[in-house]
């Protein structure tokens, strides 16, 4: 057989010629990585290989068909024709030199090379690849070769080999033995849009492992990792996989696989050999006997089962005794290592039913770990439904080939086993996904009914012991478990963000599960909640064993059911008692509780258990009524830490002879008799122990000496770890908080501090670090590199995290030794990551920060940037903005500059660099920016350097037009406006500004509610606001390839990403810490000024020590909206184009300018008001979210009614040459609208009667005014007051209160679209939009404006005669009434 091996496009293994790009992408690429050219100097040379081999093949490709070369050894270049592929002749066996260029080729992409192997080649450690039809491969089931539809391709390879095998088939299975220490499979596949999800087991040497692939996540192209794992030790293996869940018309496509080869060459491969056979024809002639055989007994075999009668059938007739003793040894280890407790009780069980019981227990474990298990709902969901069909089949006799099921189906055929009880703990395991907590505690007895208690059941079935007695005892025991089992993983479940008490009983003791969640133990009302809850598992106890009382049993546990129950026996009691932080009021509960709290076993076992070996000392002395002399001899003889240190501290509070940490009575609660046992055991360690007054000072005067001028030794700091076994042991300690830095100074204290009990806990990692390279006078270079090589030797959790680099490199001008020191732990290999991505990635934050123009940041990003330049494109763009925001190049040539450039390793400059540094916020001087672009860059006609006069009209065009999205370049835009041709700027404007007009139909669909909850408009964003994560609302577009979402979503912290660094480590940017901007002296300070208990307690760098540096706008930024308004009037289309956008962004700063208060009119004539329209309330509408607060304010403050911006743009045209008219008064009345008829007629006709329109009217009468005598005299004249007519306010009243209208209408319709899917007699609640609560709200106070000017204008009795409309739901509520006068009319 042949043996190929890959060489990846970013391999350090290949050499290349010219200039290129490498790029990670998430596509159809080997390693999702690719190389292309980046300069036009690969044409002739882009890469060379050499390696041992007979063949070699180039995967590459093109857009086009162009012309490439080739060359191999010494042989002359040889054109091709192609997209750049290219597959070698066959080559001697030996050392080969392939040299590739690109010619003509368009765009071409390097992904992989293959080599065929010789017997000289070396293979160590080599990926090997191998295709699907490769004969090795043993396939089982339906596969077939025919593609089922078209792939998706992308700029990449096709299929390896250009073949695939394809199955749509559940079952279908393939098998592959290879030599090496990992494996991975690649595919594809096909029709992905039918919605459903692939699922396949993976057997490694018979270890499954289940990958599942959600639907949302299929990829139709290839190159797919389907599996991978690295965790498997050097050696021959085989690997099967099994396809178990699959939906055609979904296909899936096997391309091939790779694994790390364990062999060093051709001749050293298991079963195989360079040259051929003689024995070949024998093995076939014994093959096929040994075939005929085995046909035989398979005949016979079948024969007897046709014979025998129905009962229990085992159709994997392939299953050995190896098999079975795989899966039984595979629950065993599962129990031991998730169950232990269970496991130690599996010695009580007969032997014959040992294996059922692991059996069972590993099913009830690996159903209990999905949920931490999966990385979300759905992968979990699938994993339930594959056990729900397996004890589907294990009942039929038909188990998939997993060892959990094949033992619990080898466990049926010795008795019963319910099918019932085993799917009842896959479907609450399944519901527990959704559900994680309980509101009562009902819920959560049924849920441990389901669970523990049906385990317990199968566990009675196992036995043979069908008793209704012992079943309900078993059903309360259950219960009792899962409680004492919650109550002990509290704290774990708590770090998952859990609080897993019923909401009730949380409640109820005023527990709030953000306090849990920061505070635990210490948090309000927790104590008391975990006493009920405890009390709750108690009772379940006592239930449990009242039930054996009844039954006859005289409350005892029949002999063989003593396994069952032993879980019921002290240990639920002792489980409860080490899990609550004061145990005492529960021993008052009753008796048994009180005797078992006397007990000193399990006293001393109490601090032991809740408090850990380090500090159980000190909070037993803090329980002087509870310790006695046992007590404290069970401590120490079962690892309780006593430091001499603990002693004298002790001693001191007792006899009180000097002041501590310690305020409460703490060892003065010790009886005097047993505080004297104490300092007996404390002399029989430690002999005469000094009364002095202690202390530990872990950075005493001098330490930063040389080791030779330090006033304390190291013999004496490791006397007192050593032989006293000095440790601070309370958290409450302050010097918890300083022994950390002490290793700084002394790395070699850390072996003894650990045999102490001392745990490096991961925040205190930093700060050592920090210490260790820490700033001084007598700072030395070699000692921090010592220093830092020791502590991580010592400890391989101890690393320098990319978090306090990141601080150094920003010191790297004051600390010269911290950072030297730094560099050569990075020569070294002492770092996890490489220093040169960590300087780009320093660099990169600061593309969106104010402290980007801050002289100080300015000199250490050029120090660190000239050490270690970077081809990173952000990374280049910020170190040109630092350079051309310098004030000293405006006098100086563009050749000058260019060479300035040149000396900083910045060049070459490209447009489109160039736009990138004039579209930041932060660049300041685009004279020095333009002015080189148009000397330096480029070619004009007549040879000379420089943009020709149409490309740099192109130019400035384009600029302007990307201008407008970055909401603080308003001076950028007038600079330009002043600088350059209007005509050219105008048209830029007019193309730039148009392409951004809004209408209703080019917002997203109305029932799309995440598509119009995070619609953004383009223009008039506030730049001043910040989003979540720091992240703001401006946006900037470095690269024509970022989309608008992509550059929002990038946090100012960049966290590592590696992509393009073509370095040979593999960062985990979550691991190995955060960067920020800070230096390494601010963090320090900012730890020292912190109270002494809580320094080092927390993650100290999220908060900028200095916000306004962070800040991603400048200080004094002009926002294009208000440059717009500025320049072209409040009445211009482009103002109102911003306008629309403003109110779409709820852009606070231009809406300011846009509205301005009725305060600020005295200064702002109100007819420089931008106007409001309808049109923008129906598109916030649209979108349902809530207006700005100046809308509103605006329409109350009478501005003028328009449907929308054509209104008021037309009518300003026709008013273009005549004198501006100014807005009405507040209460001034307007004439009547010439789109009111328009309105009325085409707004929607009401289901409610209208009502009756009133006319005011003047009465000529001899009747006594206001009185209600019908007695009028019949020449009455009644005259009618002439009819005010609609003010502003009552039009957009009028209007608003049909689009709220409509807003009912459409909250009627989703809610009975949302009852027809629930089950009848069930009550659903739709939630109302943002915009129809606000509306609803604002319409009502915009009505009582009006009432109230009409009121004042009319007079009390004709406020309300004014309506010509229905009103809205909420308001006809609240109409008055009014007297009304009858009147009669004159014919």
């Amino acid at each position: 057989m042949a043996i190929y091996f890959v060489v990846d496009d970013q391999s350090p293994e290949l050499t290349y010629s010219c200039p290129v790009t490498k790029e990670v992408v998430s596509g159809a690429y080997f390693n999702k990585t690719w190389t292309t050219v980046a300069s036009d100097e690969c044409q002739d040379g882009w890469f060379e290989y050499t390696f041992y081999g007979t063949e070699v093949e180039v995967i590459a490709f093109s857009s086009t068909l162009q012309n490439y070369s080739v060359k191999i050894d010494n042989s002359p270049w040889v054109a091709q024709y192609g997209r750049g592929a290219l597959q070698s002749p066959p080559l001697a066996d030996g050392q080969h030199t392939i040299s590739y260029a690109s010619g003509t080729l368009v765009t071409p992409t390097l992904d992989y090379l293959v080599v065929k192997a010789g017997a000289s080649t070396p293979l160590q450690d080599r990926t090997i690849i191998v295709d699907d039809s490769d004969p090795g491969l043993v396939y089982g089931g339906d596969w077939s070769t025919q593609v089922p539809s078209s792939n998706a391709k992308d700029l990449s390879t096709a299929s390896f080999r250009n073949t695939t095998h394809w199955s749509t088939t559940v079952g279908d299975t393939f098998e592959f033995s290879f030599s090496g220490s990992s494996v991975a499979v690649f595919g594809s596949f096909a029709n992905i849009s039918v919605g459903h999800n692939f699922s396949a087991t993976y057997f490694v040497d018979g270890i499954p492992t289940v990958a599942s692939i959600p639907h949302g996540t299929l990829d139709g192209l290839p190159l797919t990792r389907l599996f991978s794992s690295t965790e498997i030790s050097e050696g021959t293996h085989t690997l099967s996989v099994n396809i178990t869940q699959i939906y055609p018309p979904l296909a899936i496509g096997f391309d091939f696989l790779t694994f790390n080869a364990s062999f060093p060459s051709l001749d050293k491969i298991p079963k195989y050999s360079t040259k051929p056979s003689s024995s070949n024809r024998v093995g076939a002639i014994v093959g096929g006997v040994l075939g005929g055989v085995v046909i035989l007994v398979t005949i016979l075999t079948i024969m007897l089962l046709r014979r025998r009668k129905r009962g229990y059938s085992f159709p994997n007739m392939n299953l050995t005794q190896r098999d079975l003793k795989w899966s039984a040894d595979y629950c065993k280890d599962l129990v031991r290592k998730h169950d232990y407790e269970g496991f130690l009780i599996s010695q009580f069980y007969p032997e014959n039913v040992k294996g059922g019981y692991f059996a069972l227990k590993a099913f009830s474990v690996e159903l209990a770990m999905v949920q931490e298990h999966v990385s979300n709902q759905t992968i979990g969901k699938m994993r339930m439904q594959f056990w729900r069909d397996a004890v589907k089949g294990i009942h039929e006799g038909n188990p998939p080939r997993h060892p959990i099921a094949l033992a619990l189906h080898q466990a049926s055929h010795r008795t019963n086993l319910p099918a019932y009880h085993l799917k009842r703990i896959v479907d609450a395991r399944d519901a527990e996904l959704s559900t994680p907590t309980h509101m009562t505690t009902e819920s959560l007895t049924a849920h441990a009914e389901s669970t523990s208690s049906s385990l317990l059941y199968l566990l009675l079935s196992l036995l043979s012991l069908p008793s209704s007695a012992l079943s309900h005892a078993a059903s309360h025991l259950g219960t009792a478990q899962t409680f004492t089992t919650l109550l002990r993983a509290l704290p774990f479940h708590a770090k998952q963000g859990h609080v897993i008490i019923p909401a009730e009983i949380t409640a109820k003791h005023g527990v709030r599960q953000e306090d849990v969640l920061r505070y635990g133990p210490d948090a309000e009302g927790i104590s008391d909640a975990v006493f009920e809850f405890a009390t709750a598992a108690n009772d379940h106890l006592i239930t449990s064993r009242e039930m054996l009382k009844e039954e006859g049993m005289g409350g005892k546990v029949p002999a063989r059911a003593v396994p069952i129950f032993l879980a019921g026996v002290h240990e639920v009691i002792q489980i409860i008692f080490y899990d609550l932080a004061d145990p005492g009021p529960l021993t008052l509960m009753n008796k048994r509780f009180y005797q078992f709290s006397q007990d000193p076993y399990v006293r001393a076992h109490y601090f032991l258990a809740h408090y850990g070996p380090t500090e159980a000392m000190f909070h037993a002395l803090g329980r002087g009524k509870i310790l006695t002399e046992q007590v404290l001899n069970i401590l120490q003889t079962s690892g309780a830490h006593l430091s001499r240190y603990l002693v004298q501290v002790a001693m001191h509070h007792y006899f009180h002879t000097a002041s501590h940490f310690v305020k409460s009575t703490w060892v003065r609660s010790v009886p005097f008799g047993v505080f004297t046992h104490f300092l007996k055991l404390a002399e029989e360690r430690y002999g005469d122990i000094p009364r002095a007054k202690v202390g530990f000072t872990p950075d005493p005067p001098g330490s930063r000496w040389p080791s030779s001028l330090k006033s304390v030794t190291w013999e004496a700091i490791r006397e007192m770890l050593e032989k006293y076994n000095f440790i601070p042991f309370s958290n409450r300690d302050p010097l918890m908080a300083q022994f950390p830095l002490a290793l700084a100074i002394e790395p070699r204290l850390l072996p003894y501090a650990v045999n102490n009990g001392f745990f490096m806990d991961s925040k205190y990692r930093d700060f050592v670090f920090r210490k260790m390279f820490e700033r001084t006078a007598t700072n030395d270079t070699e000692e921090i590199v010592h220093n830092a090589q020791e502590l991580c030797r010592l400890d391989h959790t101890m690393f320098i995290s990319r978090t306090v680099a990141a601080e150094v490199c920003m010191e790297a001008k004051t600390n010269v030794a911290g950072y030297n020191a730094l560099k050569i732990l990075d020569k070294s290999g002492n770092l996890r990551f490489e220093l040169t991505d960590l300087v780009t990635d320093l660099i990169k934050t600061f593309v969106k920060t104010r402290s980007i123009s801050v002289n100080p940041t300015i000199e250490t990003l050029r120090h660190i940037y000239a050490d270690y330049p970077s081809s990173d494109s952000t990374a280049r763009v910020v170190m040109l903005i630092i350079f051309f925001n310098n004030p000293e190049h405006l006098l100086s040539s563009s050749e000058a500059i260019h060479a300035k450039l040149d000396a900083f390793k910045l060049t070459p400059v490209s447009k489109k660099d160039i736009l990138s540094v004039l579209l930041n916020p932060f660049s300041n001087y685009s004279e020095i920016v333009l002015n080189y672009a148009t000397g330096e860059i480029g070619e004009k006609d007549d040879g000379t350097k420089g943009m020709p006069p149409l490309e740099i009209k192109g130019l400035i065009a384009e600029l302007i037009s990307r201008s407008l999205e970055v909401s603080c370049k308003g001076k950028l835009l007038d600079r330009l406006k002043s600088g350059w041709s209007s005509t050219t700027v105008d048209e830029a404007l007019k193309q730039g500004i148009e392409r951004h007009h809004i209408t209703l139909e080019d917002l997203p669909p109305s029932d799309d509610f995440i598509a119009c909850r995070t619609f953004r408009a383009k223009l008039s964003r506030d730049h001043t606001r910040f989003l979540l994560f720091g992240d703001h609302d401006d946006v900037v577009n470095y690269s024509d390839e970022k989309s608008d979402a992509q550059d929002r979503s990038q946090p100012d912290e960049i966290e590592g990403d590696d992509a393009g660094s073509g370095s040979g480590k593999v960062v985990d940017s979550k691991s190995l810490g955060h960067i920020s901007q800070e230096t390494l002296t601010s963090m320090i300070r900012e730890d020292e000024v912190a109270p002494i208990r809580l320094r080092r307690r927390a993650y100290h760098g999220l908060l900028p020590s200095h916000p306004a540096g962070k800040l991603p706008y400048p200080s004094d930024a002009l926002p294009v909206g208000q440059w717009i308004k500025k320049t072209f009037g409040h009445r211009h289309r482009f103002t109102a184009i911003f306008m629309t956008h403003a109110v779409i962004n709820d852009s606070e700063n231009i809406l300011d300018n846009y509205l301005p208060r009725s305060e600020s009119i005295r200064h702002t004539r109100p007819s420089e008001r931008v106007p409001v329209t309808l049109e923008h309330f129906k598109m916030l509408a649209h979108l349902g979210t809530t207006p700005n607060h100046r809308l509103y304010r605006d329409i109350e403050e009478n501005c003028d009614f328009y449907f929308d911006e054509e209104d008021y743009l037309k009518q300003e045209a026709e008013a273009s040459g005549s004198k501006s008219v100014k807005a009405e008064a507040s209460l001034e009345v307007l004439p009547p609208s010439p789109v009111k008829s328009e309105a009325a007629s085409s707004s929607p006709p009401s289901r409610r009667r209208k009502r009756p329109r009133r006319t005011a009217t003047t009465v000529r009468s001899y009747a006594i005014p206001d009185s209600d005598d019908d007695n009028i005299t019949d020449d009455t004249e009644i005259v009618k007051k002439p009819r005010p007519l609609e003010s502003n306010l009552q039009k957009w009243i009028l209007h608003l209160g049909e689009i709220l209208k409509d807003e009912q209408r459409k909250h009627k319709e989703q809610k009975r679209k949302h009852d027809a899917l629930l089950e009848p007699g069930v009550k659903s609640r739709v939630y109302r939009s943002d915009f129809y609560k606000s509306l609803s709200q604002n319409l009502r106070e915009l009505r009582k404006v009006e009432d109230a000017k009409r009121t004042a204008l009319y007079g009390e009795n004709n406020a309300q005669e004014t309506y010509t409309s229905d009103d809205d739901e909420e308001y006809l509520q609240r109409t008055r009434t009014t007297k009304r006068r009858k009147t009669t009319r004159n014919s």
